[in-house]
């Protein structure tokens, strides 16, 4: 008897510090120790917690002869999300942000200064330890001042407004040898001219994933705002509502059927001397993800959790996967930075790489499509502001 209710006070004790665990203060993945907040905006800081709960913020700094603090608090909404605002801060290291409500929240070595994504496709997502010198340049990798962030790859049918749901993200970490291996070269290289030149704090957030198309960066929202990339919005939105009607049971079906056939067409494969063709996958239990290549869905996982923290602008290493459709790219181009301008709410200087004349073989002959995708960039750099 004495045993069953030491197990029942157990449960009950468990059950109330999940419901405590529950009610965590919990700021967004994108803050961290070592990271960087944009210099001369208001900041936003946000997160979840308990419905109702009281949030307090403080950003204090202690460097000798700047010594500052701002505070604020809000409370969160029915859903548990909160936001509090600061005033805008001047460029530094040096901070510490604190989070407070039922529990605290602690990030250390916090700078404020410069902040850009950096995104595209493997010309962006190529590493330092697969460029140039990787070993100098690691030597000399060393930069307090330089701070990096990557997010992981992942598709997403729907955007990703859940912060639970955000396992693909990293944490900030500094510029230095044992850190920027496998960060972005491009990226990297950007960042520390660009902390250089300025004198300030700078953080990269790098979103990027090799052989994808502008269309899966861009939202479906933007996508169907015009008439040339509506058939874009369409497939997109195609692909997400088979990937939330998958029916694991017809799945298998299907499978035993292709197996089937496999099976024959191996077996022949076989008796003719030639290559066995590619077994089929047998499905699990929930849908396999969606192509990194559908319209909208990197958009989803990778630049939509972004949008709330605040940046100063984003450099765009991509182009080789919309070769094929290159004069299109004139209007799917502007519409994408257009779309990430509105959402992110800033103007958001938009830095691209023209691209070189790699692959002039079939489909390119003398690299003549790879021409019309660069003329395709320049053209928007005409067409918008603050592009180049």
């Amino acid at each position: 008897m004495r045993s069953l209710k030491v197990l029942a006070l157990a449960a009950v004790v468990g059950g109330l510090s999940a419901g405590a665990a529950r009610g965590d203060v919990k700021p967004h993945p994108l803050f961290s120790d070592n990271m960087v907040l944009q210099q001369g905006v208001e900041l936003a800081v946000y997160g979840t917690a308990a419905p109702g709960e009281e949030v307090a913020v403080k950003l204090e700094r202690k460097a000798a002869g700047e010594a500052s603090a701002a505070a604020a608090s809000a409370t969160a909404d029915k859903d548990g999300k909160w936001l509090v605002k600061l005033p805008a801060q001047k460029a530094g290291t040096e901070y510490a942000l604190e989070v407070k409500g039922k529990n605290a929240v602690a990030f250390k070595n916090v700078a404020v200064g410069e902040v850009w994504v950096c995104s595209g496709q493997s010309n962006m997502e190529w590493s330092v330890n697969a460029g140039e010198t990787p070993d100098k340049v690691k030597e000399g990798a060393a930069n307090p001042n330089l701070r990096l962030f990557t997010v992981r790859k992942r598709t997403a049918p729907q955007p990703i407004t859940s912060q639970d749901d955000l396992g693909h993200f990293t944490t900030w970490t500094v510029s230095g040898p044992e850190t920027v291996g496998g960060f972005s070269a491009v990226g990297y290289h950007f960042g520390q001219k660009l902390q250089k030149e300025l004198g300030v704090p700078v953080g990269l957030i790098h979103s990027s994933w090799g052989g994808t198309p502008a269309q899966a960066w861009a939202s479906t929202e933007a996508l169907d705002a015009d008439p040339a990339l509506k058939h874009y919005a369409d497939a997109g939105r195609a692909a997400a509502k088979a990937h939330a009607a998958y029916d694991q049971k017809a799945a298998l079906a299907a499978y035993e059927t292709a197996l089937e056939k496999w099976k024959a067409d191996a077996a022949k494969a076989k008796a003719d001397g030639k290559p066995e063709p590619k077994q089929p996958v047998k499905p699990g239990a929930k849908a396999p993800d969606l192509g990194p290549g559908t319209p909208g869905v990197l958009y989803n996982a990778m630049i939509h959790p972004l949008l709330g923290f605040k940046v100063k602008g984003a450099i765009w290493y991509q182009g080789e996967s919309n070769t094929g459709r290159a004069f299109e790219y004139r209007t799917l181009f502007p519409a994408m930075i257009e779309d990430w301008r509105k959402r992110f709410a800033c103007d958001l200087p938009f830095m691209v790489v023209q691209l070189a004349p790699f692959g002039n073989g079939k489909g390119n002959s003398g690299g003549v499509t790879y021409a019309e995708r660069r003329d395709a960039q320049l053209y928007t750099t005409k067409k918008l502001p603050k592009v180049g």
